[in-house]
């Protein structure tokens, strides 16, 4: 595993946790508003404190999968380390 692909796992891993903890977190608060007072202003309350969260835990989880998805940096066939004489350090035929 590389440190790439490491930083994108703990990424996705870091995304999912908050999303998922601040999004469960405004369920649980909007159901007990519900339950409590019925549809009242204080409904917005959850939204703006848990709402915002889960949209950037959302966004850490998609940049991990991003990072993890991109194509890595790989040397041109010509220039491998066979082509070169270990010894000489000139180019084999």
């Amino acid at each position: 595993m590389s440190v790439r692909n490491f930083l994108a796992y703990t990424l996705m891993f870091l995304g999912w946790v908050t999303a998922f903890l601040s999004g469960g977190c405004t369920v649980f608060f909007l159901f007990l508003y519900l339950y409590n007072s019925g549809l009242s202003d204080v409904i917005l309350i959850p939204f703006a404190v848990g709402g915002i969260p889960f949209i950037i835990g959302i966004g850490i989880y998609w940049l991990g999968k991003w990072i993890y998805r991109t194509p890595e940096y790989h040397a041109p066939p010509y220039a491998t380390y066979y082509d070169v004489d270990q010894d000489s350090g000139e180019d084999l035929p």
